[in-house]
């Protein structure tokens, strides 16, 4: 079996991430029909690329369960939903059939066939990790705990792979495939821009959270042995 599960994550940093983990991820898998490919390529995250599925903000995930659906052809690695609860499809080092990477539809940012700095060989599924946010690209709107549980994971996945967080490495999926006006940058109805800014805020108190706190007293008896060793 090539397929790799939530539990084969493989971090590209050594920060312990048990520590900044935004909270507890639920696994709803994909069907192993809908990710993978590419002659067994992994996928190495260098860029976060934001979906919205166009469903309703409501008490169905409907995405979860369309992903576990063989007929979906189509994955990606989460999916967050309106009360803040995040999903897992995908593992992170499998490819999400997310990004679209036929040539017809490759573009960046609106310049036709141009490709982004962190895929230079055209396949955006084997270089990101892909979040669909319920909602509706043409109306978005966010509720507090959606957009606190997305801020996290983008700054939970930036020290988790080493990925900035800017507008060349989290994008939306409007900015890298020409047929998409998904999550709503271009309409005005998505600000990526204040989302970023959050995670940026996210990623600080996760990396503070992780500074070794001095123990007072383990400190005193260091001091003491450092003292007797130079009396000996």
């Amino acid at each position: 079996d090539t397929h790799r599960g939530a539990a084969d994550w493989t971090p590209m940093t050594d920060v312990p991430l048990d520590l900044v983990a935004p909270h507890e991820v639920i696994w709803f898998p994909a069907h192993e029909s809908n990710y993978g490919g590419y002659g067994g390529a992994p996928n190495v995250p260098a860029a976060l690329v934001l979906h919205t599925p166009e469903e309703p903000a409501d008490g169905y995930e409907s995405t979860p369960n369309w992903f576990a659906n063989p007929a979906a052809n189509a994955s990606t690695h989460y999916y967050a939903d309106n009360d803040g609860d995040l999903y897992q499809m995908v593992a992170d080092v499998e490819p999400a059939w997310a990004q679209g990477v036929r040539s017809h539809q490759r573009h960046w940012k609106g310049v036709p066939n141009k490709l982004p700095p962190w895929a230079p060989d055209g396949n955006n599924n084997i270089h990101a990790l892909s979040i669909e946010i319920e909602g509706y690209a043409h109306s978005f709107k966010w509720t507090v705990a959606q957009f606190t549980s997305v801020a996290k994971w983008m700054a939970h996945k930036s020290i988790q792979y080493d990925i900035p967080l800017d507008r060349d490495h989290v994008v939306g999926h409007e900015e890298i495939a020409v047929h998409k006006t998904d999550p709503g940058i271009a309409r005005g109805t998505f600000d990526i821009d204040n989302l970023i800014l959050a995670a940026a805020r996210e990623r600080e108190h996760m990396l503070d959270a992780l500074e070794p706190k001095v123990d007072p007293i383990e400190q005193a008896r260091k001091h003491l042995r450092r003292a007797l060793e130079l009396l000996a």
